[in-house]
């Protein structure tokens, strides 16, 4: 197979592919901005929300970004993986459903809701 080396890209122009595809490797995408506000709707106009990763030092960033971004999962001065008893997943083009923790064992489970009146006596 194909192998990629991990990968640091900066000074990526807004209208690059890497910044509006979901690429499943070790690469890492650093975007400068002069408002929060502007990171924010930056990362949140890609149809993907699998992870956001952010470093900060404030509490008020921290609060506004994890509240603000679309992603099934944000991590805050974190790189490393997911618990296994945590429930993970994407939003919008990002999957569908979770896996780990009780909810991705609910998202295995069909729901039946069943109605009517019994004559059985």
């Amino acid at each position: 197979g194909f192998y990629w080396p991990p990968t640091i890209l900066t000074g990526v122009p807004k209208e690059a592919r890497v910044l509006h595809e979901e690429p499943f490797g070790p690469i890492l995408t650093i975007a400068p901005f002069d408002r929060l506000e502007e990171a924010i709707e930056e990362a949140n106009a890609t149809e993907y929300g699998l992870a956001a990763y952010f470093f900060t030092n404030t509490a008020e960033v921290q609060r506004k970004l994890t509240n603000s971004l679309s992603a099934g999962a944000v991590s805050v001065n974190y790189l490393k993986g997911v618990s296994e008893d945590a429930p993970y997943g994407g939003v919008k083009q990002s999957g569908y459903g979770y896996e780990g923790g009780e909810q991705g064992v609910r998202s295995f489970q069909i729901l039946k809701m069943v109605n009517g009146l019994s004559s059985f006596g």
